[in-house]
This record gives structure tokens, C-alpha cells and sequence, in this order.
């Protein structure tokens, strides 16, 4: 299914404050349709109209995966040569031999074992392509990653995993139908928000730079900020059965800030229900933000910040800042 033109509704968004204690009137439900970009890194396809990606996203119960290649021989003899595909340890998982004729460019695909463990949920591997002339050898490669779901079909579930390249585990909310997987130790944000029937994040996000996130001068995925709370470590107090519970304490002004997640059965919505507490004597002013980036190194300029939509006839780009 991931070489399929697709479409997909929007995320939608409700807000609506309530006091705890009664005194207060409830507020207004707001309500945003929030169209975030469905996927990056779309490369073309040999079907018109479709697109597949860098990223793959596969079942909790797959055990290997196909990976494909369109390669060119622009030179007018002809190549023989190979293309494997090995795993981050080095280790050679496919290897399958090729034969181009000249000035031509063909399509291939390899099968390998993807050797996910329990507690994996993204791994990267290296598409390695080695050829030969008659005077000399080459040799190309190219970065892939494949995102395991995790196994949620007969009831919600969160549950710890660990991401290639990050060295803390993420925390995953999933239900049959999506799934979403929240950083504690960066603010709490969401990371993904999969569904998990056409298999794609609907949160611009490149995997590659997982690694390198707190370094990078910009912000990512979907934020919040609570009081302070966008890039401090959240605790967790609570993560299962399709509930997450963060907790985030700022000394500076008295104030007790969680996030409670929660995912049900046949849902294809998250609920969200935040909660302030204020430790002090003294009134304080309590601001909420919550804000999707839509693209981890877009740096506001409408040249290069895109949103992407599949759709049934292909891909339409339109410019963040100047085409909404």
C-alpha cells in the first residue's frame, strides 16, 4: 500500500476551558480544522499519479519488507553490478544482482528480513548500489528508515520504544486505528500522529535528524508550552492501557502543569485534558501553546517551507506562508 495515492481528512482540534472547582463558567468550545501536511519525502513512482516514500511504515506483524530502485545507465556500454541492503551494525541483509543496458533506466526491488526486537519501533538501513566497467568499480548508497507499528488491535495501549538514532526511549499511544508517540524529555511533544490504515505520519518529520534534535536552533513536531514547559523534561506518571500522563513542575512562578493523553478503542481522535495547579498565595496568569511545525528545518521563508497533500491525482504543493 505504500506505492498508492491516498487521501486523508484533517486533523481536528478542540479546546475548551473548564475551573475544576465550579466557580467558574465553562468556556466556549473552539474548534480548529487543522490541516497538517500528510508526509515528506515523496519520490516519483513508475504509476502515475503516485508517489512512494523514504519512510516506510509497516504492520506490527511484518517481518520483512521490499524495498525499490529506479537506477540510470546513461553510459552507452553496458553495467553489471549489485544492490544489497545493510542494517545499521554493517551487517549485509539482501544482496541481488544487476544488469543494465546502456542508456537505459530500469526498476528493481529487493526483500529483506527487517529483525525488528519488542522493543524497536524505527530502524534505519542503507540501500548500498556497487557497480563495474571495464576500467573501474563504483559504488552509490542511500539511507532508508522503516517505522514498525506497534501490535493495538484488540485494545489501546502506551507502551516505551526506541527510535534509531535517539537515545531515549519515546512513549506510544495506539488504538487499531492510529497511533502517536509523544518525547517526554523534550517537552512532551508529539512526534508522530500515524494512521495507521494508509500507514503515513501526518506530522512532518525526518527521521535522519532524530538524532540531533536538541542541538538544533529550531523547533519540531508538535509543541506545547505550559507555563515555561515547551523544552524542559516532562515526568511520567502514568502509561498504560491508552493513557499517557505528563507532568511538568516550574519553580519560577509555583505552577504544577500535566498532560493527560488518552486513546479509545475504535477512535480515530486523541483526547487531550491539561490541567494547572498554583502552589503559591499569589494569582497567576496560565498560558497554553500548542503548535505544529511543519517542517523540522523550516526556517519561515515561503521558498522552501511546502505543505505536501496526497491526493488521488498526485501531490499538491502549496506554499505555508503565501498560498494559505
Amino acid at each position: 500500500k505504500h506505492d498508492e495515492a491516498f487521501s486523508s481528512g484533517a486533523m481536528v482540534l478542540v479546546f475548551q476551558a473548564k475551573d475544576s472547582t465550579g466557580k467558574n463558567k465553562e468556556g466556549k468550545a473552539y474548534r480548529i480544522d487543522n490541516h497538517i501536511d500528510i508526509k515528506h519525502d515523496f519520490l516519483p513512482s513508475a504509476t502515475a499519479g503516485h508517489r512512494t516514500l523514504k519512510l516506510g511504515v509497516v504492520p506490527a506483524d511484518a517481518t520483512e519488507a521490499i524495498a525499490k530502485a529506479s537506477i540510470e545507465n546513461p553510459m552507452k556500454t553496458a553495467v553489471a553490478g549489485s544492490i544489497a541492503i545493510v542494517d545499521s551494525n554493517g551487517q549485509c541483509l539482501a544482496e541481488k544482482p544487476l544488469s543494465f543496458a546502456p542508456g537505459v533506466t530500469c526498476s528493481t526491488e529487493i526483500a529483506f528480513k527487517l529483525g525488528f526486537s519488542e522493543d524497536q519501533a524505527l530502524k534505519r538501513y542503507t540501500v548500498r548500489l556497487s557497480y563495474k566497467t571495464d576500467l573501474s568499480s563504483f559504488s552509490d548508497e542511500a539511507q532508508i528508515f522503516v517505522r514498525k507499528l506497534s501490535k493495538a488491535e484488540d485494545s489501546p495501549i502506551c507502551v516505551q520504544k526506541k527510535f534509531y538514532g535517539y537515545e531515549k526511549p519515546l512513549y506510544i499511544l495506539a488504538n487499531e486505528r492510529i497511533e502517536a508517540s509523544f518525547d517526554p524529555a523534550q517537552g512532551g511533544r508529539m512526534i508522530e500522529l500515524i494512521d495507521r490504515e494508509s500507514c503515513t505520519n501526518q506530522i512532518h518529520f525526518d527521521y535522519a535528524m532524530l538524532g540531533a534534535l536538541k542541538s538544533i536552533p529550531f523547533s519540531y513536531a508538535i509543541w506545547f508550552d505550559i507555563n515555561g514547559g515547551k523544552d524542559s523534561v516532562w515526568n511520567v506518571e502514568e502509561a498504560q492501557n491508552g493513557h499517557l500522563k505528563l507532568r511538568f513542575s516550574n519553580d519560577k512562578n509555583a505552577l504544577d502543569s500535566s498532560m493527560l493523553w488518552m486513546i479509545e478503542s475504535s477512535n480515530s481522535a486523541l483526547k487531550l485534558e491539561s490541567s494547572v495547579s498554583n502552589k503559591s498565595s499569589d494569582s497567576a496568569t496560565v498560558k497554553f501553546h500548542m503548535h505544529p511545525e511543519y517542517s523540522i528545518s523550516g526556517r519561515a521563508k515561503s521558498t522552501t517551507d511546502f505543505l505536501l497533500f496526497p491526493t488521488k491525482s498526485g501531490i499538491s504543493k502549496i506554499p505555508f506562508w503565501t498560498g494559505l
